[in-house]
């Protein structure tokens, strides 16, 4: 049996949305807090890890391709991959932090529009 990202995408190839833990688990009071944290790190400056955890956590993984560290969907397919770059630890300009902000709030409509189903 495979342990864990392993696992996770046996179960996302295995039957897709039904067989994800992220899928079973986002719940309309996490996802509030998610978009709380999008919200307090657009009034701040930030390092890509937070922006990274962000992705994580709305489901997002990390995938080989690009010049930057790229992350795509593991539940919603159709979006589009983000590309977060890492700038050695430093903060990222306000405009960069915005695009990554502004292309995750695709992720928070999906996953609005899959727990009001």
């Amino acid at each position: 049996m495979a342990v864990g990202k392993d696992a996770e995408e046996a179960r996302l190839a295995a039957g897709g949305l039904e067989f994800s833990i992220l899928y079973d688990t986002m719940t309309r009071r996490k996802l509030n807090g998610l978009i709380k944290e999008a919200q307090r790190i657009s009034r701040s400056s930030v390092k890509a890890r937070e922006l990274v955890s962000l992705a994580k956590k709305l489901g997002q993984r990390k995938v080989n391709r690009g010049k930057e560290p790229t992350y795509v969907s593991n539940i919603f397919e159709d979006l589009r991959p983000l590309s977060i770059p890492t700038h050695g630890g430093h903060d990222l300009s306000n405009g960069t932090r915005d695009s990554i902000l502004g292309q995750l709030d695709d992720d928070f409509c999906c996953w609005e529009l899959q727990i009001n189903e």
